[in-house]
């Protein structure tokens, strides 16, 4: 069966997400990575309605990561089901969340999550 991968890539946000009540306070940046994939065969024009857009995409995981949130797993589970429930035709996808500076002390580098659906 035939398909599309509909992908935003590096897209950087601001939200706050964090275990610890000063990043939900402060905030941090966040840098997220989505794929999903589509059904190719229910495309029949060139018309942004027979396909999932990916500025729609956007505006699904701005609404989502502009919630205080205490984990990154919940976050990144969120937008998959969100963005199911939006567009049947996603069959599957993926959502990577990660988090620019983490608060580890002494940790020089970024953590972050990927969720399957």
């Amino acid at each position: 069966m035939a398909h599309f991968i509909i992908s935003l890539d590096n897209v950087r946000m601001f939200g706050r997400i964090g275990v610890f009540d000063q990043e939900r306070e402060i905030g941090n940046e966040f840098v997220l990575n989505i794929r999903v994939r589509t059904d190719a065969d229910h495309l029949c024009e060139d018309n942004v309605g027979d396909t999932v857009s990916y500025a729609d995409i956007y505006g699904e995981v701005k609404e989502v990561i502009s919630r205080p949130h205490r984990l990154l797993e919940t976050v990144a589970r969120e937008i998959g089901k969100n963005l199911c429930a939006r567009w049947p035709e996603i069959t599957s996808g993926e959502v990577s969340i990660t988090k620019s500076v983490p608060p580890i002390a002494g940790f020089d580098g970024s953590a972050s999550v990927t969720y399957f659906f």
